[in-house]
């Protein structure tokens, strides 16, 4: 939210419509900077799911004192 939200804001400021190569700097401008953060979102998000189903297949490990008790 602290980078997607001012991109989108900043975007919406932008008087329409615009020539072809204008519409295209712009496009671009945004473009690469958005992609960045979405994957750098997207990596992270995949991080925590991959960490709550270790952490959930560690619950379900036979032997566990605190489940089996």
């Amino acid at each position: 939210m602290a980078i997607n939200v001012p991109l989108n804001q900043a975007l919406a400021l932008i008087v329409t419509p615009l020539a072809p190569t204008q519409a295209s700097a712009v496009g671009s401008a945004y473009s690469e900077t958005w992609q960045f953060w979405n994957i750098i979102r997207t990596c992270a998000a995949a991080v925590a799911l991959l960490l709550t189903g270790l952490g959930l297949l560690k619950l379900t490990q036979t032997g566990r004192d605190s489940v089996n008790a």
